[in-house]
């Protein structure tokens, strides 16, 4: 029920009942998707409210990623930032030798 609370999906009070009385397990399984584990009779309407809950945690898990990956530079990101800071260094300490080499001169 808490999940169903928390992902905003507003169940019947009857399906409440079923799902606090027989609904034993939501999971996921890589071949057969979401699926759903009960004792006692079945409910007629639940699978509808476990597909609506199964798109919004995915949607939550997809947006978790998203932010994760907006937040942590790739290596790739990182290697070309420290190549471009590294190489503006270098130009910056050639220009410097050759202004002093010009004021020796």
């Amino acid at each position: 029920m808490q999940l169903f609370r928390e992902n905003d999906i507003d169940l019947p009070l009857k399906t409440q009942g079923w799902v606090k009385s027989s609904l034993a397990a939501i999971y996921h399984d890589s071949d057969y998707g979401w699926n759903y584990r009960y004792y006692g009779r079945e409910s007629t309407v639940i699978e509808g409210y476990i597909n609506k809950l199964a798109a919004a945690v995915e949607a939550k898990h997809q947006r978790s990623e998203n932010e994760q990956t907006k937040s942590k530079p790739s290596i790739l990101g990182e290697l070309a930032e420290n190549k471009s800071a590294v190489a503006s260094r270098q130009s910056e300490d050639n220009l410097r030798r050759d202004k002093k080499a010009q004021t020796e001169l």
